[in-house]
């Protein structure tokens, strides 16, 4: 998951680092919220999502991710606060920094955990056994599109970042023989 937020928070600040201009919180907004929207299409595909399995799972999984990026922030707010006070900062400052980085992947194992129990309620299980895989393969995805992006000098249109369809993992279950 944190390799997932990291992934999209590079993409998010290399492709603005395009724009002259610093984004506008509406603009950062809009581009969450359509990254948002092509993660679900690729999660739709890669896990084979009715009508009904997609309008229960996306939001869960947009309010999981939302809950693990907060947690990222503050742990990366904090280690920043940290970080500029410099030499000033106090031992239980710099302690309490570390301690939060050390705990992230605990923390955010329990509110994947917390989703899980959800996610069971909605998905199949071969479903649930797919959904980190696809979770990795829109992560996989993303990256190719903005290695290829780097490559395009126009890379400015946030389309470039769109997850393909061909690579959503749909109709790959390798668990079938």
């Amino acid at each position: 998951m944190i390799r997932l937020l990291t992934a999209i928070a590079l993409i998010f600040a290399t492709s603005l680092a395009a724009l002259a201009d610093k984004p506008t919180q509406a603009e950062r907004e809009a581009w969450e919220k359509e990254m948002q929207q092509y993660k679900a299409e690729y999660m739709t595909r890669a896990l084979g999502l009715t009508a009904e399995q997609k309008t229960k799972l996306i939001p869960l999984v947009n309010r999981m991710d939302q809950e693990t990026k907060r947690l990222m922030d503050q742990t990366s707010a904090l280690k920043k606060s940290v970080e500029k006070k410099g030499d000033a900062a106090t031992e239980l400052e710099l302690e309490k920094a570390a301690e939060a980085q050390f705990e992230y992947k605990a923390k955010e194992a329990r509110i994947e955990q917390k989703y899980y129990k959800e996610f069971k309620k909605i998905l199949t299980p071969r479903q649930l056994l797919k959904f980190k895989d696809a979770e990795r393969g829109f992560m996989r995805d993303l990256m190719k599109k903005y290695r290829q992006s780097k490559g395009n000098k126009n890379h400015k249109n946030s389309k470039d970042a769109r997850p393909s369809k061909e690579n959503s993992g749909a109709g790959k279950d390798k668990s079938r023989k």
